[in-house]
């Protein structure tokens, strides 16, 4: 709907506004967009009041006469205070008095997370002998707040009776049954243990002692989300490992999470009948505070599922929360950016000697154009290849992947466990049966059934095994055979083969192939008629043992089966054998021993590798299978073995979900196996039934196929992952994937691309419509066949450079009191970035810069109102300047829509420049910007923000310190506006502008004790000069800034409010302004300040307060310190102010600590904290105040600062 002052000119007749248009500065269509800009207001004014009615849709305005309407009472003049006390006045006054009611009222008013708790000053147990409640009584250490900052001793039991009569107990003071000391002290907490959680002094036995005190804790900290930061150092660390700092700037400090919270403690006395039972204990509500050790390592995965840290690779997470389920549809392309990627997620995926080729291709419905490709070998680094459109919109192009095998060949394992190229070369056509050691002639060979492509008959595959092995020969088979078609078993007779498949009539039969050595191998039918016959079945287990043929399992309509057949090797009717304990196998292996049969390997349960081996002798009077050592490997994971027997027992290469074998032996009489280590130079998993042993060496007689793979990509700047099956091609066979934006992929070949004609993983008779979806948009642990993802763990991180490996795989441990974190040498290579959040005493800073980017109204100055940002963001109007391009290093080379029409999206600032007058550029997220010094372009000013609410984009800084400099030509005219939003700058920012105008919101400016913004010509004049004061020619404003120490000339004016300054010492000089005029109102200075003319309003000052002309400003309820040369002070205070904490990345940095005293803690304007945390003296207001109005009668409360405890719990050795 467009707005009425379009509709302005249509009211006027035509000959008027033709008129206008002749005139060269068209005044009447000036004066009628004057006209229509408070028509246009006053029309939202209108608007406005249809939302007033509602008070999630109401304006600020509005609220406190809703308010009074619901007889609510409002403290402060914030409007998310005041929506949420309108909203919840009804709620809170039927349920106050209880617990969950002044949770949720402290955490609405005060907007810092609380927690309550009711507790009693002094008693052992109240008991009413009559009805005996052992759990009650248990009283907390109320005067301790180390204690009780754990959460571990968080809450004591419940005072009523359990509605199910199952007692809910405690954390045990000691170690649990079954439980290690270490395990002990781990849930416990090193600091806490053997504490006790309880104060017994009084004994009630009457049972009417009620709570007298309600412990308030509160998370007094502000949590910062860092949204993608990339960090500034990765630390090569020891054993291959790689760590990192969350802190842009490479620094320790603590994290913060927000934690689910339990529902309050219910009344007691109340059953189902009054009011039913909640599903679970939890609220829905979290609470931002401090990330402890202890409740890191009580429970990580709670904490990963809570959004805690997210740690991801080339954008693709490795830890953090599970992503949101998508709609499932095409994933359209989008430029690659300046660094793509096309990789496997786990780099050694593809087998020793393996090459595989990547393409990532634009599809169309008949045609695709390809943006990259890369060739791939195991466990190296690839190049990836950019076609000149992967950098181009192509609309309407869908994302697709060709996968091709280049390069593999069969592979042989030596007798001493090292890997070898087996001679064999490529199959001769798909192979039916699985591959036996037959002798001929003396000398071993390698014989199996394969069909013949030209007109799909039988034949036989074979080659000589001696040595590295011989080509493959084929001969046509003669005489009598089973109809065509995969899963057919082989055994071994003598120099004859047994063929054990289907006979097309539904049932097994049982064939001898003879004349192996020689041009035709002949067929013929072994089996007789028989009363009882097994079914047809697929992969069944074959051995000979004693003139007989045992044949076990099998695949039977797509599950295993147990039943055991045999015949006699000569010919003969089928005997079933009736044996207890019956074992279901599919593709198993059967060995002939001295003791009987052993069952081993193959899969129970479709997918998975069976763990228990069995042993029977069939010849016994009754048979059963009995259990032998099982393989040592975990239950219910895919895998796959080859075995043997040898002369002390049992020999096996297990593939149990990892990538590469292990050799296990099983000495006879002994009862466990021993487990090899891994054999890195090892292959991929093999087909079963391709792979077999022969004198002691294990031959893989085909290329092993790759297992279920990830596939990295990146599109529009951000990581994919698409999931593949696997994938038995050989060498030049290819397979096109569609991709869905979930990861999933639907083979679909084009014209020219057929499918291979295998009944193997990825052949035409195997997977035709195969797809295969991911469980979650994540890595998973590299060199497992089955996707585990990385774990988070909690691990002490302060002396890293000498850390220990760890034994566990697929972890990212952290340290939540430094914020560090270490990748092991199993995590995936590529560009690292992290979501966290930090705390901080109040909103400052990069990272809360609020969506409008107005200054709240405490910080306004009457004299100097706020200024609105060239883009006007929060206006409808639509008058400011449009965003002429947008800032993405991933991203660039795309675009992106702003005020309706498509800008460019480039890497650097430099670059953004060119694109427009003035220049109006948002950054994406939260980059790591190179430093930059710009002077092209700049003669309007620029305006710089970040576009993301919470995102924290970082410009590094070069080695003299420098991050961004900003030179206007001939510096700068009074048109000359510089504008920088929500920015974290490393270093100094250097402005070098002689007339004009500067705006600094929510940035943070270099690190403590070192220049964070410089103007020159400052310091140069000596005090005759200074105290002329000469006319600013520039103002500098900043708002919500956290800065290091500041240099400007005499001719700049500096506004702000809501900021620190920090030199890093009392001593130092925060502030370096002589001769200039400095307007202060709400700011925290630790360091001297020198001004030639201070105003300043509810400040604290660490440090001397030196001015050129003390009698032209003035210092107004603000703390100062003792000497120096400070202006006329007005209700100001010689305080040596202290903090709370000196070092920035703690959540107290720069707050005034309870230790300066209840007159300094209220020297402020309205009785408030004085500094740049003014804003917690409403929090605090409404803490008390809701405090008093919601406790009941002969409760008494304590208020207790969460934050606080922590770090101090944290710190403790």
């Amino acid at each position: 709907m467009s707005p009425p002052s379009q509709r302005l000119i249509q009211l006027l007749p035509g000959l008027y506004t033709a008129r206008d248009s002749t005139l060269a500065d068209q005044p009447l269509l000036k004066l009628l967009s004057v006209l229509g800009m408070e028509l246009d207001a006053f029309s939202r004014a209108v608007d406005q009041l249809w939302d007033d009615h509602f008070v999630e849709r109401a304006g600020p305005q509005a609220l406190p006469l809703l308010a009074e309407l619901m007889g609510a009472r409002l403290l402060t003049d914030d409007p998310r205070v005041q929506r949420g006390v309108v909203a919840r006045a009804v709620a809170w006054r039927r349920r106050k008095g209880t617990l969950a009611s002044l949770e949720e009222v402290l955490s609405v008013t005060s907007l810092w997370d609380a927690e309550v708790d009711e507790s009693f000053r002094s008693l052992l147990e109240t008991q009413d002998l009559n009805d005996v409640l052992p759990w009650r009584g248990r009283s907390a250490v109320v005067w301790d707040p180390i204690g009780l900052a754990d959460p571990l001793t968080r809450r004591s039991p419940g005072v009523e009776r359990p509605r199910d009569g199952v007692v809910v107990r405690g954390p045990v003071i000691g170690i649990a049954p079954g439980e290690t000391l270490d395990q002990a002290l781990r849930r416990l907490g090193s600091a806490d243990a053997g504490r006790h959680a309880a104060t017994p002094r009084t004994l009630d036995l009457l049972g009417w002692a009620r709570p007298d005190v309600a412990l308030i804790r509160t998370a007094r900290l502000t949590p910062v989300e860092l949204e993608e930061v990339t960090p500034a150092t990765v630390h090569t660390l020891p054993n291959g490992y790689q760590g990192f700092r969350v802190d842009p700037l490479d620094r320790d400090g603590p994290l913060v999470w927000l934690k689910p919270l339990e529902r309050a403690d219910l009344t007691g006395g109340l059953t189902a009948r009054h009011e039913p039972a909640p599903p679970s204990l939890t609220t829905g509500r979290t609470a931002a505070m401090l990330l402890t050790p202890t409740a890191l390592a009580e429970d990580a995965d709670a904490a990963e599922r809570a959004d805690a840290i997210t740690v991801s690779v080339d954008g693709i997470p490795l830890v953090g929360p599970e992503a949101l389920p998508l709609l499932r549809g095409p994933l359209p392309t989008a430029p690659v950016g300046p660094a793509p990627t096309l990789r496997f997620a786990d780099r050694g995926r593809p087998s020793p000697g393996d090459r595989w080729r990547l393409t990532l291709l634009a599809a169309r419905e008949n045609s695709d154009t390809v943006l990259l490709s890369t060739e791939l070998t195991s466990d190296a680094l690839n190049t990836v290849t950019v076609t000149p459109e992967a950098n181009q919109l192509l609309d309407g192009t869908t994302a697709a992947l060709l996968v091709e095998r280049v390069s593999g060949e069969p592979r042989l394992r030596d007798v001493d466990g090292s890997w070898r190229t087996l001679a064999a070369g490529l199959r001769q056509g798909p192979p039916r049966s699985n591959a036996v050691r037959v002798d001929l002639s003396g000398a071993p060979w390698v014989a199996r059934i394969e069909q013949h492509l030209a007109d799909g008959s039988l034949r036989l595959a074979r080659f000589d095994a001696s040595a590295d092995g011989a080509p493959w020969q084929v001969a046509e088979l003669a005489g009598a055979l089973p109809p065509d078609g995969p899963g057919m078993s082989l055994a071994v007779v003598g120099d004859a083969l047994l063929l054990v498949a289907p006979d097309g009539a539904g049932k097994l039969g049982v064939w001898s192939v003879t004349g192996l050595d020689t041009a035709t191998p002949t067929g013929a039918r072994l089996d007789t008629a028989s009363p009882r016959q097994p079914s047809a079945r697929l992969a069944p287990a074959l051995c000979v043992r004693s003139g007989r043929l045992f044949v076990h399992g099998g695949d039977l309509g797509g599950a295993p089966t147990g039943d055991l057949w045999s015949l006699p090797v000569a010919g003969g009717p089928w005997r079933p054998h009736a044996v207890r304990n019956r074992q279901e196998r599919k593709a198993a292996t059967l060995l002939s021993t001295p003791q009987g049969l052993v069952l081993l390997g193959g899969e129970a349960v479709t997918g998975e590798l069976a763990v228990p081996v069995m042993s029977c002798d069939p010849a016994s009077a009754s048979p059963a299978w009995r259990p032998l050592a099982p393989l040592p490997i975990p239950a219910n994971l895919p895998g796959v073995l080859v075995a043997t027997q040898t002369a002390e027992g049992l020999e096996a290469l297990v593939w149990a979900d990892t990538t590469r074998p292990r050799r296990m032996t099983l000495k006879a009489g002994e009862g466990a196996w021993v487990a090899g280590p891994l054999e890195p130079s090892g292959t991929n998993p093999p087909v079963p039934g391709e792979a077999l042993y022969v004198d002691g060496r294990v031959l893989l007689v085909d290329p092993a196929p790759l297992p279920a793979s990830e596939v990295v990509f990146s599109l529009g700047g951000r990581g994919h992952l698409a999931f593949l099956p696997e994938l038995a091609l050989l060498p030049e066979e290819l397979l096109r994937f569609n991709v869905a934006n979930d990861g999933a992929v639907f083979i679909e070949p084009r014209e020219g691309q057929p499918l291979p004609l295998d009944s193997r993983p990825g052949g035409a008779y195997h997977s035709r419509d195969a797809s295969v979806v991911g469980g979650a948009r994540r890595y998973s642990i590299p060199g497992r066949l089955k996707r585990q993802p990385f774990k988070l763990r909690q691990r002490s991180l302060g002396p890293w450079t000498t850390l220990a490996p760890s034994n566990a795989s697929g972890i990212v441990a952290v340290d939540p009191r430094l914020g560090r974190v270490v990748l092991q040498d199993d995590a995936p290579v590529g560009r690292v970035t992290v979501s966290a959040r930090v705390g901080r005493g109040a909103s400052l800073g990069a990272g809360l810069l609020p969506p409008d980017r107005r200054p709240p109204a405490a910080w306004a100055e009457p004299d100097l109102p706020f200024i609105d940002p060239p883009d006007r963001p929060g206006d409808r109007s639509g008058t400011g300047l449009p965003v002429t391009a947008w800032i993405s290093p991933e991203r660039a080379g795309g675009v992106l829509a702003a005020g309706g029409q498509e800008r460019p999206i480039v890497a650097t600032v430099a670059q953004g420049l060119g694109s427009g007058a003035p220049p109006v550029l948002g950054l994406i997220g939260s980059p790591r910007l190179p430093p930059e010094r710009l002077s092209q372009g700049l003669d309007s000013g620029l305006s710089l923000f970040a576009a993301d609410t919470g995102a924290v984009p970082c410009i590094g800084a070069d080695e003299q310190g420098l991050s961004l400099a900003i030179y206007p030509g001939f510096g700068g005219s009074a048109a000359t506006g510089v504008w920088l939003a929500g920015l974290w700058l490393a270093g100094r920012l250097e402005l070098v502008l002689a007339r004009g105008q500067a705006d600094l919101r929510w940035c943070n400016l270099g690190a403590p004790g070192q220049v964070g913004l410089w103007m020159p010509g400052g310091g140069h004049q000596d005090i005759s000069a200074r105290r002329s004061l000469p006319p600013a020619d520039v103002e500098l404003r900043l708002y919500g800034c956290m800065v290091g120490v500041i240099e400007l000339p005499p001719w700049v004016h500096l506004v702000a409010a809501g900021c620190t300054f920090d030199a890093g010492d009392r001593d130092a000089v925060a502030i370096r302004a002589a001769g200039a005029r400095v307007r202060l109102r709400h700011c925290t200075v630790l360091g001297a300040t020198e001004a030639g003319v201070l105003e300043a309003s509810s400040c604290a000052f660490a440090g001397e307060v030196r001015t050129d002309r003390p009698d032209l400003g003035w210092l107004r309820y603000s703390l100062h310190a003792l000497g120096g040369q400070p202006p006329v002070s007005h209700q100001s205070r010689v305080h040596t102010v202290s903090f709370q904490s000196n070092r920035q990345t703690d959540p107290g940095y720069l707050v005034l600590g309870d230790n300066n005293g209840p007159d300094a803690l209220h020297a402020s304007e309205r009785g408030g904290v004085p500094g740049a945390h003014g804003e917690r003296s409403d929090h605090e207001r409404e803490l008390s105040a809701r405090t008093d109005d919601s406790m009941p009668i002969g409760v008494t409360p304590f208020h207790a600062d969460r934050s606080q405890d922590d770090l101090i719990r944290m710190s403790r050795p």
